[in-house]
């Protein structure tokens, strides 16, 4: 089933620059989490060279990497670490560890580390979340590193009317920037979710009065049989 959570988050798409340090992300940071991401140029060259023949071959020469105010993720460990309060590192996901790199040749680097735009990240870990990479709030904006999408977690689940507002909200603080709510991405993956969890759920109801049922005409059976008993 999906997390609810999902059906309160807001996604927003720039098609302009804008800054991690802009204030109207920090408005927005006051009652919501707020997540973050950019994408990186990997300077190939200049890297660690642990990088999967898959990857070069593609040519697939950058990154999504994501941060959060606090660096509030629930993501555990997979290999290493996942402490972002260290400086200029960067976490990456199951998915980019294996997409990007020759994994055997990852744990036994001792000193990993990427080349993003420019600036120099060490590579701390491997967390356990399939999507995205992370680094920590503090490097996104003390490098005015720009942002490509926001995703907004509200504190309460909005109804449709209550969310679209929400949306039109959004579309006045970012003019041009594309707006949806989770109605739009998740709503039908949501309720499909809730749908194949009701027949599951009678299902199990039904067999707990069966067993129920069961268990009575047991006891009845055999109190009957203990009565014949003491009769004879």
């Amino acid at each position: 089933q999906m997390n609810p959570e999902i059906m309160s988050t807001f996604e927003v798409n720039f098609n302009e620059v804008i800054l991690s340090s802009d204030d109207r992300i920090a408005q927005l940071e006051e009652e919501n989490v707020v997540k973050l991401y950019h994408k990186a140029v990997i300077d190939m060259e200049n890297s660690s060279p642990v990088f999967s023949d898959y990857f070069v071959e593609a040519k697939e020469y950058f990154i999504t990497y994501m941060a959060c105010k606090g660096n509030k993720f629930n993501h555990a460990a997979r290999y290493g670490s996942v402490d972002l309060s260290l400086k200029d590192v960067i976490v990456l996901s199951d998915n980019d560890a294996r997409r990007v790199y020759d994994v055997e040749k990852l744990m036994k680097q001792d000193d990993c580390y990427w080349v993003l735009d420019g600036k120099k990240l060490r590579v701390i870990g491997v967390h356990n979340y399939a999507y995205e990479s992370c680094v920590s709030y503090e490097y996104m904006v003390n490098n005015n590193i720009y942002v490509d999408k926001l995703d907004i977690t509200v504190a309460n689940l909005l109804d449709k009317d209550e969310a679209q507002l929400f949306v039109e909200n959004l579309k006045k603080l970012f003019p041009g920037a594309i707006v949806e709510s989770p109605y739009d991405l998740y709503y039908e993956s949501y309720l499909s979710g809730e749908e194949e969890q009701r027949p599951f759920a009678m299902g199990t109801a039904v067999a707990l009065l069966l067993v129920a049922f069961l268990t009575f005409m047991f006891l009845v059976k055999y109190l009957f049989d203990m009565s014949q008993k003491e009769d004879v």
